[in-house]
């Protein structure tokens, strides 16, 4: 662009109005989009006015958290495209306060996380007690006419009555991570994204049965929660009392009813096995990666095939000969049709050569085969 003096060329993006390359600047990472300012003077009152990426972080990191937050909220003129907030500790007043901002009308991306909760699925299930907060029912509906992607964790969603009234019509993306939410609810939102594409639920109670019934999902990725407390607890709750905890309902089913555009289908596990879980493929014609398949999960059906661990002998290669021995691993029990469409799949537990074989007879036609050997 010539209008910062050493391009050359002729400046077209300075002709576009303010509210394109307001999007463009909003859109690129914080430390790219000051640089902008430096290539053209046409662009350096958009940095102040393009829409707000807002990542409040942790305010144990801030000495004075709440008036940086308050001070930045109350400058912008709006809108604000992204806000992440991390998960409050005893300051709930200031957390809705900033919610309700006139500066977030307009919201497409919310997270209400903590800031070490992720959504790839890598962590233990923590306990729940008093440790997660009941997420503002104030805050879904501000933000449900423009929103587009929506991530929270660790806390307690609202009662299905509460979110009766909740239409997302715009929302593309869920990520629930340790959250507590009721199965009537969970369908009801579910229910309430006409466009969703992914969905996410890591480690989330209250609910034992899925149903996905959705014309334009396309991704969904479930790590269900264990139903046991375990030693790998969380640093972060070392309160929570261990000796009576509390008993949450955890995910055993997940049924796959009918969704066309379906063609990523993660399925994560947060210990060596989650009892009685199994997982039910009706009609999802366009699932291209599945996994991780091991024998952690009892039981997974897809359009009539069915895999269950199963004990076999195998051959495992020592340093000085071939070892017979019996393996519990996954195993196609019952081969209705083989699986075509799958490219991608991803294994756990399959160190032998007459697995990985039995699984491609299974899938056919894959281009990507994944195998992790993860110990109990």
């Amino acid at each position: 662009m010539s209008g910062g003096g050493g391009g050359g060329g002729e400046d077209r993006i300075s002709i576009l109005p303010d509210g394109v390359i307001g999007e463009i600047v909003t859109r690129l990472p914080t430390a790219d989009a000051v640089r902008v300012q430096v290539l053209s003077r046409r662009w350096r009152h958009i940095w102040i006015s393009c829409p707000l990426n807002l990542d409040l972080g942790s305010p144990n990191y801030y000495t004075d958290y709440k008036r940086v937050v308050s001070g930045i909220l109350a400058a912008h003129p709006g809108p604000c495209r992204r806000l992440k907030v991390d998960w409050p500790y005893d300051d709930g007043e200031s957390y809705n306060h900033w919610l309700q901002s006139p500066a977030l009308v307009g919201l497409q991306e919310l997270g209400i996380e903590p800031e070490y909760s992720s959504l790839w699925l890598d962590k233990k299930t923590l306990p729940r007690g008093d440790n997660t907060r009941a997420l503002p029912e104030r805050a879904l509906f501000q933000f449900a006419p423009t929103l587009r992607l929506l991530r929270i964790g660790y806390h307690t969603f609202p009662s299905v009555g509460a979110v009766a009234a909740l239409r997302l019509p715009h929302l593309e993306l869920i990520s629930f991570c340790c959250v507590d939410i009721s199965e009537a609810t969970l369908h009801w939102m579910l229910a309430a994204c006409p466009v969703l594409r992914t969905l996410v639920l890591d480690g989330c109670t209250g609910f034992a049965t899925v149903r996905i019934n959705s014309p334009t999902i396309t991704s969904f990725a479930i790590s269900p929660a264990d139903s046991s407390i375990t030693n790998d607890y969380d640093p972060y709750f070392l309160d929570y009392d261990y000796e009576n905890p509390t008993v949450r309902v955890t995910t055993w089913q997940v049924i796959i009813e009918d969704a066309p555009l379906l063609e990523k289908l993660v399925l994560c596990r947060r210990s060596a096995a989650v009892e009685s879980f199994q997982l039910l493929v009706v009609s999802a014609p366009r699932i291209r990666v599945l996994g991780s398949l091991s024998f952690s999960i009892p039981k997974l059906e897809i359009g009539g095939t069915v895999f269950q661990p199963t004990v076999r002998r195998v051959n495992r290669v020592g340093p000085d000969d071939v070892i017979m021995e019996k393996r519990l691993l996954m195993q196609a029990v019952m081969l209705a049709t083989t699986l075509r469409t799958v490219k991608i799949l991803a294994l756990e537990d399959a160190d032998s050569i007459d697995v990985v074989s039995d699984y491609l007879k299974c899938f056919p036609c894959l281009e990507k085969l994944y195998i992790s050997n993860v110990k109990s």
